[in-house]
């Protein structure tokens, strides 16, 4: 379940690392970050207005409470070992400041997220979001670019921030001594950022590099087509990281008007992680944010990606006689009941096709199962540089066919012929490199907050992520038949092959029909 497989092994059983990759994916396609942040917003669903036990007055305390929930298992020791560390408070225009406690070290990692992100910026204006965050730290009212990059470097600080379909976030993170220093530079680049002509044009020049290389790599200019192609007059048609023409389109006056449309207070909150005095953040918040007019909430993104149609085919002259294929198929929502399974069934599917098309057949470099779940959530079956284009097809169809009988490989006899087991046998592996993931998705409290903002866009729950071990244990051996054949086998697959022109020659592309 990642596009990281990209070295052998005889077979794969439980590979953590691999599935911790996807797990923990940030910079990936439906997002684009600037260069420092450490974790990028992750295609999410807009979930409804976040629930509280008490909406107080400004810097009222109030706890965070998980809305009620159709799962009837009693929350684990994760879930009860962390909710007594969530506070909310609200600012006077409603903006909402959800702080997770973490005592364990000295770092503090705000993250200021604009709900609506890329998907509201107009197709030929796409890059428009990530451009006018990119500029937010190059300069204010009060700070020089000169001073911000001074105070980061001393401090060992970071400002930086993330543009996705569903939200964009705007990023601080700093020791605890340099907190109220930067804390001001942020609050004044994001209020009254500069937008310096200079600062403009360097930002337009990194994108059109950024562009340049994406648009050269077979692999990448492939998801292009791919996301472009299911999302054909969807609001996800506007790519985060923009295109070439959309790029050169964007003006400075763009970029003023559409930072004017980011100061709306019904489209932000906040998620804080890390030792912080929250009556003190929660004072200083409504001083620089309270104010904030409201000028009414994103639109949820409710349409499903439209994975059916003829495949595309594209020739690319760095493909150099292999073949890059992808298919696009719908995948269930974040919170949808059938998301956890889905994730487990897929990383069995991921295991299978290595095996099967990499190790047996070496049909190609690597292949794998790649979700992206968002409002409008999609998959992708990944297989990079193919080399056998005639037959992979086939190699990939015998690797799901395992699966469809409800067989997992363990291992290879001496003989060197796979030693098969049932998913009944395997699930509890796969339930414990899922939970094993989200364990290590706390290392730094930049990813605790990242999973905090994922909970409230999602859920409408900032403490959401906290039942996630208790939902991977609750997938049965059923859920796992139910969801291969709903979310695998009875989907419409969209196709994208790029190739140079004597690989696309070799396609069958009635196969792929």
């Amino acid at each position: 379940m990642t596009p990281n497989k990209l070295r052998a092994t005889p077979v794969r059983t439980v590979n953590k690392a691999a599935f911790l990759a996807v797990l923990l994916m940030a910079l990936t396609t439906g997002c684009v970050s600037s260069p420092s942040t450490s974790e990028g917003a992750s295609p999410g669903r807009i979930g409804s207005s976040t629930p509280e036990s008490v909406s107080g007055a400004p810097g009222e305390r109030s706890a965070a409470k998980a809305p009620a929930s159709p799962e009837t298992f009693e929350p684990g020791p994760f879930y009860k070992a962390n909710i007594g560390d969530f506070e909310t408070r609200t600012l006077s225009n409603g903006i909402k400041l959800y702080v997770k406690r973490n005592r364990a070290n000295r770092v503090l990692n705000l993250k200021l997220v604009i709900l609506g992100g890329a998907s509201r910026v107009p197709r030929d204006k796409a890059g428009l979001d990530g451009t006018t965050l990119s500029l937010l730290s190059r300069g204010s009212a009060a700070y020089s670019y000169e001073s911000i990059l001074d105070a980061e470097y001393r401090t060992s600080s970071s400002i930086s921030y993330s543009s996705g379909y569903d939200y964009s976030s705007y990023d601080l993170n700093c020791i605890d001594t340099y907190f109220p220093e930067l804390l001001e530079i942020y609050l004044d680049g994001f209020l009254r950022p500069a937008f310096r002509p200079e600062r403009f044009q360097d930002v337009r020049n990194e994108a059109a590099q950024a562009q340049e290389a994406r648009m050269g790599d077979p692999d990448q200019r492939g998801r292009y087509l791919g996301t472009q192609a299911i999302f054909a007059g969807h609001p996800y048609a506007s790519d985060p990281s923009g295109t070439p023409e959309s790029l050169d389109s964007i003006t400075i006056e763009d970029v003023r008007a559409h930072h004017g449309s980011l100061l709306n207070a019904d489209r932000i909150f906040l998620a804080a992680v890390g030792n912080f005095d929250v009556d003190a953040l929660a004072a200083r918040l409504e001083t620089a944010l309270g104010t904030l007019p409201r000028k009414g909430s994103a639109a949820p993104v409710s349409e499903p990606p439209k994975t059916s149609g003829p495949p595309i085919l594209e020739a690319h002259p760095a493909s150099e006689g292999v073949a890059y294929i992808q298919g696009y198929f719908r995948i269930p929502g974040r919170q949808d009941k059938d998301y956890i399974p889905f994730a487990i069934a897929a990383d069995m599917l991921d295991d299978l096709m290595f095996n099967v098309v990499r190790e047996k057949y070496g049909a190609c470099y690597s292949v794998g199962a790649i979700f992206r779940p968002a409002a409008a959530s999609y998959g992708i079956l990944w297989i990079y540089q193919a080399s056998d284009i005639e037959g992979i097809r086939k190699y990939v169809k015998e690797a799901a066919d395992y699966l469809a009988q409800g067989k997992l490989i363990r291992s290879k006899d001496a003989s060197g012929q796979y030693v098969l087991a049932s998913i009944e046998d395997r699930l509890p592996a796969y339930r414990s490199k899922y939970v094993n993931a989200v364990f290590a998705n706390q290392r730094t409290n930049s990813d605790i907050a990242a999973q905090v903002v994922r909970s409230v866009v999602y859920a409408g729950d900032p403490a959401d992520y906290l039942r996630t071990p208790d939902r991977i244990h609750a997938v049965t051996p059923a859920d796992i038949r139910r969801v291969y054949k709903t979310w695998f086998l009875d989907q419409s697959f969209r196709w994208v092959i790029v190739s140079d022109e004597a690989g696309l020659k070799r396609v069958p592309a009635e196969e792929y029909r």
